[in-house]
């Protein structure tokens, strides 16, 4: 009987303490702020990041509307390995992109303590919590100016180039000759 109240009495210390963890976090910022982020070719939506901080189980209510995140932000993740960030691009009010999107692939690898055998203890016996953070930066450009072309010159231009292209397609081929 002695036994088995030690037993019980270990386990529950062993439960005490080993509530480690390993918080991974991505902080994204872009020059300027306020673009889109994707991460893995998928958005981010604010209801998503709110979801972290959200009890378990607990969803967005149904019809709620979900914005697209924007920088900066702080990004949880599960795995290591390479990810491809794109921020942007900014629209002004009419619509106008205003700076262009941006895109890297970014490889974030795992800190000394979340390689084997050490990541067990430290996500299941170590009795606080670890904060992975990777900072990544990008910086978003303007669009080149149009250039001083008209647009009715450009216009012409391509018509032109596509009566040279016409004029090519219609001329009989080197087979078609013989």
């Amino acid at each position: 009987m002695r036994t088995l109240m030690e037993l019980v009495l270990v386990g529950a210390l062993l439960a005490a303490v080993s509530s480690g963890c390993v918080e991974r976090k991505m902080f994204i910022r872009s020059d300027p702020l306020g673009a889109p982020v994707w991460v893995d070719e998928k958005p981010v939506l604010q209801s998503e990041l709110s979801e972290q901080k959200a009890p378990f189980g607990t969803k967005p209510a149904p019809g709620a509307k979900t914005l697209m995140a924007t920088t900066p932000i702080e990004y949880p993740f599960k795995h290591y390995g390479i990810r491809r960030v794109r921020v942007g691009p900014i629209r002004d009010e009419s619509d106008k992109v205003v700076y262009l999107a941006a895109e890297r692939e970014v490889e974030i690898a795992p800190p000394w303590y979340q390689k084997y055998p050490i990541d067990f203890f430290v996500e299941v016996l170590w009795p606080w919590t670890l904060v992975d953070a990777h900072e990544i930066e990008i910086q978003l450009t303007r669009p080149s100016p149009p250039s001083a072309q008209s647009e009715e010159e450009r216009a012409e231009a391509v018509v032109k180039e596509a009566e040279e292209f016409r004029q090519q397609a219609l001329q009989p081929t080197p087979e078609e000759k013989q």
